[in-house]
């Protein structure tokens, strides 16, 4: 559901030397990848930089804005993942070289580049900014951007995390669970063993997270007691906030995707271990008024 692409500042100053056509082409590319997707960085925070310049070159001013507009988005919803090691490439190598060095990173799934082949092996596919529309990942990430139907028994639980929320341990530090079921329902059943499953996928970060769970109800007591036990010794950080009323819609908060998640926490059926029948997908950003 969220992905990651490598788009390589070169890749700006091509499609901004081919004129207005050109220039279509980049912010149509830069729309896209806004939708559902991570820029990747390298460790030592080059690629924002150096697409920043890019952009400040770009001749025409209105398309100039609407391209420094659309980064600056990315920056703001925390978007750039700094995972592409630098380590091993030499000192003057372009960071669209250190990105095919890193092809086969398990995080990275596309490499926008005007970089000829050969290319070295790895998982990501490489595409130039002209062809992006024709490339797999371009249909893969647009089907995903409208949302994911699951039947019940596609995934295991880690599988399903793994799968569709993985990338999301790259940049955020804060998840928000809003389920209004979890508090009005009580705490048992199903819900239990969904909160291991997701505090399990959330102790996967490299740093501390922080989860919160919205809910209504007069349980927020319990709530916090039981979060507290499953988090210990664990990165996770929980907390138990309750409201009046919520809607019915079910959210999954962060401050770089919304997404409605459907069923809410309970997305596992805690007799097979495996998905229910759900669907999730993204959202506009929301916040309880």
């Amino acid at each position: 559901m969220i992905f990651c692409a490598f788009l390589d500042p070169d890749s700006i100053r091509k499609a901004s030397g081919l004129g207005e056509v050109g220039m279509d082409q980049l912010l149509g590319v830069l729309r896209d990848l806004l939708e559902n997707c991570l820029l990747a960085e390298t460790t030592d925070w080059q690629v924002g930089s150096e697409l920043k310049e890019a952009i400040k070159a770009i001749p025409d001013t209105d398309l100039r804005k609407k391209a420094a507009s659309i980064l600056e988005t990315f920056a703001n919803r925390n978007r750039f993942a700094s995972f592409l090691d630098p380590n091993g490439t030499s000192m003057n190598m372009s960071v669209a070289a250190v990105a095919l060095a890193n092809r086969d990173h398990a995080a990275l799934d596309v490499i926008v580049t005007e970089v000829p082949p050969p290319y070295p092996e790895g998982r990501a596919e490489i595409t130039s900014v002209t062809r992006f529309n024709s490339s797999q990942f371009a249909s893969n990430r647009s089907r995903s951007a409208r949302g994911i139907t699951l039947h019940g028994g596609e995934f295991l639980a880690g599988q399903f995390f793994q799968e569709h929320f993985s990338r999301l341990l790259l940049v955020v530090e804060k998840f928000e669970i809003w389920d209004y079921a979890i508090g009005k329902y009580g705490f048992g059943g199903d819900y239990y063993p969904n909160l291991k499953w997701w505090i399990g996928f959330l102790s996967q970060a490299d740093s501390d997270v922080e989860l919160t769970i919205h809910t209504v109800g007069n349980q927020q007591s319990a709530i916090q007691r039981c979060l507290d036990l499953l988090c210990q010794d664990t990165c996770v950080r929980p907390m138990a906030e309750i409201h009046d009323k919520l809607p019915h819609e079910r959210y999954l908060v962060t401050n770089a995707f919304t997404f409605d998640i459907g069923r809410g926490i309970d997305l596992i059926d805690p007799n097979t271990g495996m998905n229910r029948d759900i669907r999730i997908a993204l959202s506009p950003p929301w916040r309880k008024r």
